[in-house]
């Protein structure tokens, strides 16, 4: 069974509430809720994900649990809400270099999908961002969906050199 934790982050005088679970060792994963959600989108994908990674689910300003700062305060743009996760990784030590960000329960599905391929290639000695140079550039080209497998990171290795 896993816990969920609720906590709150202070950025600044502003009070951003979130949920955590997972390992405290496991790769960070940031899931970050759509207009007009907040983080409780993310219950049932929370405890599927805690088992491989530290998950973290805030609400927005102005969303769920989180302060909602006046507009005389906040001007609610995206640059001004790309300050505030900034904010927030700094404070919940994330750190900027190393996590993952998904944006619904779709998008976290596909982030995971992603982590585990670019994983794929670094334990198969590939430098991710060229295989994904290379994958991309093939699905561009028009290689057909029903052979997406030829795309995978162990068959980089055999074609792209």
């Amino acid at each position: 069974m896993t816990t969920i934790k609720y906590r709150r982050a202070d950025l600044d005088g502003l009070q951003v509430f979130y949920r955590e679970a997972g390992r405290a060792d496991g790769s960070p994963l940031l899931l970050l809720h759509g207009f007009p959600s907040a983080s409780p989108m993310f219950r049932d994908l929370i405890p599927q994900l805690a088992d491989e990674f530290h998950v973290i689910a805030p609400d927005l300003p102005g969303f769920g649990q989180s302060d909602m700062p006046g507009r005389e305060k906040f001007d609610c743009t995206f640059e001004n809400i790309t300050h505030v996760i900034d904010s927030f990784t700094g404070v919940v030590a994330l750190g900027r270099k190393n996590h993952l960000f998904a944006g619904s329960d779709d998008g976290a599905r596909h982030w995971a999908v992603l982590a585990s391929l670019i994983e794929t290639t670094k334990l198969n000695g590939i430098d991710p961002q060229a295989w994904m140079t290379w994958a991309i550039a093939r699905h561009v080209d028009g290689h057909l969906q029903s052979r997406l497998d030829q795309l995978l990171p162990w068959n980089y290795s055999k074609t792209a050199a």
